[in-house]
């Protein structure tokens, strides 16, 4: 799912998710997906910890599960001082590799996301 959000805020960007930049693989079509989904990982891994002390060590991928992973990408996240969906963030992040690589910008903006309390 983290994935299918990168790849799409890649192409909205103007990018080509399948060209990579640390990942290299002739068979994906999403290493550049791959790569700029690392810093939004947590996100997920959070998601899974919880499912592991909530459901014992080795939980089912059920409907709950599912549905506990997905609230988890749906929620609002804070960084910098703005709260925003991690769909945003992913659009932020892939536009500002874009202005990158085009050499408009020598920075990549890539948040360090913090669940937002309310969300």
């Amino acid at each position: 799912m983290l994935r299918a959000i990168v790849a799409r805020a890649l192409c909205a960007s103007g990018l080509h998710p399948s060209l990579g930049i640390h990942h290299h693989n002739r068979y994906d079509a999403f290493c550049l997906a791959d790569d700029l989904m690392e810093p939004f990982r947590p996100v997920v891994d959070r998601a899974v910890l919880g499912l592991k002390k909530e459901r014992g060590p080795d939980p089912p991928l059920d409907r709950d599960a599912k549905r506990v992973l997905l609230e988890a990408l749906l929620g609002r996240f804070e960084a910098g001082g703005e709260s925003r969906t991690l769909f945003d963030w992913a659009s932020r992040a892939t536009a500002s590799l874009a202005a990158a690589i085009q050499g408009s910008e020598k920075r990549l903006e890539i948040p360090a996301l913090e669940p937002t309390p309310d969300a």
